[in-house]
């Protein structure tokens, strides 16, 4: 069944998060730790897994076990669950979001800062289980929220899925790109995205795209109005054939953002012109259906993407002067179906002629290399072949070692290693690869860009720090216990 493999890697990331998340509970005298699941059931499953898991006395407020009227909007509520349980050293508290769906999401949120501190005041360890969707309204309303919490994990749902493969357009000069991006926010911040020129839409979207993943939340939020400003545009012009090839960055966009509904949605309209206005063959055609066929891959549609990829490579005209970048994009979308497929096996032959070719005709430093051993590497993990997959992060972290334009990648391969070694159980060369990874994110804060996801390689960094010590502590235990015996 396709994406079998990936159902299993997601089930075995969500044992390790709720290991990392046990470990976290037991070594915690008082604090606050959060998950989320989008699923009550998921939440649920969770809070009596730890409550068994943990050797602390505990208990579980699950809101979707509690009559609607108690849903706990304020501390008081709380406290009233919670009577007769003062020995209870860890709460468990799941379903969280129901609460702000009971008194209403403002209100709740407005009410949780006054919880918070009550929370921290009654030392104990509270586990919150949330959705994700409440969890970003938290963080981005509860004052100072993630300043008291610990520890943050999410567990993914099992659906058929695409592993994150690295994205074909990387990030070239990102202090070059992230200095025009924030120069075009100044120029236009000020004007309400419809009354920006399509032109200009198009430029500010151009330039995110190239550094998507390292753009902080705010600027993140003013893409996504100039994104739907140029939806609305694009219903009411007249297209044009370089309107398809600025469409596409459009729908490409909001495919980063997360929504490729909407990403596809507009792909989809810009088909429909692109049958009037662009050359049956050729590359502007060929990119289109390669556009298409990978926002099919990240919707889990193999069908449709399997469509586009053969339409794609029915429409490109191949170059004499050997593999082009249009052929790889084509040749890595096909891969991804494969994989979606099951076809692990094919997809390894299939990247392993791609370096090949990409060595020969783009040279050893282009940016094709870097994403061609990234997305093997994510194979060979699908796989279990471990080590193979760190042969082939470690070769991304040499090849951007040679190329500045290339170190947020660096940090990726790096975290990437060290999330191997730490399922393979060698939790040395895990903090090790972490704390090189951790190094060149604080590098590139520094330079103001955005390191995505830093927080949850810092938990982990440092839960694998705490399981070396207790690996040692065991180790000094039972050499003192021999030399007991021994005596």
């Amino acid at each position: 069944m396709a994406g079998d493999g990936y159902m299993d890697d997601i089930r075995r990331t969500n044992e390790e998060q709720f290991q990392m998340l046990c470990l976290a509970v037991e070594h915690m005298d008082a604090g606050i730790c959060l998950f989320y699941a989008d699923s009550a059931g998921v939440q649920s499953d969770i809070a009596k897994r730890i409550s068994a898991a943990t050797p602390k006395s505990c208990c579980i407020l699950d809101m979707s076990e509690i009559d609607r009227d108690l849903m706990p909007d304020e501390i008081g509520k709380l406290r009233a669950l919670m009577e007769g349980k003062e020995e209870v050293r860890t709460v468990i508290l799941c379903n969280l979001q129901l609460c702000g769906e009971s008194a209403g999401d403002e209100y709740f949120i407005q009410k949780f800062n006054y919880m918070r501190d009550q929370m921290t005041a009654m030392n104990k360890v509270w586990v919150l289980g949330m959705t994700k969707y409440f969890s970003v309204m938290l963080g981005q309303n509860a004052r100072d929220l993630y300043s008291c919490i610990m520890n943050h994990f999410g567990f993914t749902e099992e659906k058929e899925q695409l592993p994150e493969f690295a994205q074909t357009e990387l990030y070239g000069d990102q202090g070059r790109s992230l200095l025009k991006l924030k120069s075009l926010y100044a120029k236009f911040r000020d004007q309400t995205p419809e009354d920006i020129r399509t032109e200009y839409l198009i430029e500010i979207i151009s330039s995110w795209n190239e550094i998507y993943d390292s753009c902080s939340d705010s600027m993140n939020s003013w893409i996504k109005e100039i994104l739907t400003a140029a939806d609305a545009r694009m219903e009411e012009m007249n297209f044009t054939a370089s309107d398809c090839v600025d469409y596409q960055k459009v729908a490409r966009a909001w495919s980063r953002m997360g929504d490729n509904e909407r990403a596809l949605k507009v792909a989809k309209q810009v088909e429909e012109h692109a049958g009037k206005l662009l050359p049956a063959s050729g590359k502007e055609t060929a990119a289109l259906y390669t556009l298409l066929a990978m926002l099919y891959i990240c919707t889990g549609d193999t069908d449709n993407a399997d469509t586009y990829v053969q339409k794609a490579k029915a429409r490109n005209i191949e170059s004499p002067h050997g593999v082009s970048r249009l052929q790889m994009d084509i040749l890595n979308a096909e891969i991804q179906v494969r994989v979606l497929k099951g076809e692990t096996g094919h997809a390894v032959q299939m990247y392993e002629q791609m370096i090949e070719a990409a060595e020969r005709d783009l040279g050893k430093n282009d940016y094709y290399m870097v994403l061609l051993w990234n997305n093997l590497g994510i194979v060979y993990t699908i796989q279990e072949n471990y080590s193979k997959a760190l042969q082939c992060f470690s070769r991304v972290s040499e090849l951007t070692m040679q190329n500045s334009q290339y170190v947020h990648w660096r940090y990726t391969a790096l975290k990437n290693a060290g999330i191997i070694c730490g399922r393979i159980g060698d939790y040395q060369k895990a903090a090790d690869y972490l704390t090189m990874a951790k190094e060149v994110s604080d590098r590139l804060e520094q330079t103001g860009i955005h390191v995505k996801g830093k927080e949850k390689m810092y938990e982990r960094l440092m839960l694998y720090q705490i399981r070396l010590e207790e690996i040692k502590s065991r180790k000094k235990q039972n050499i003192s216990d021999a030399q007991t015996d021994t005596d």
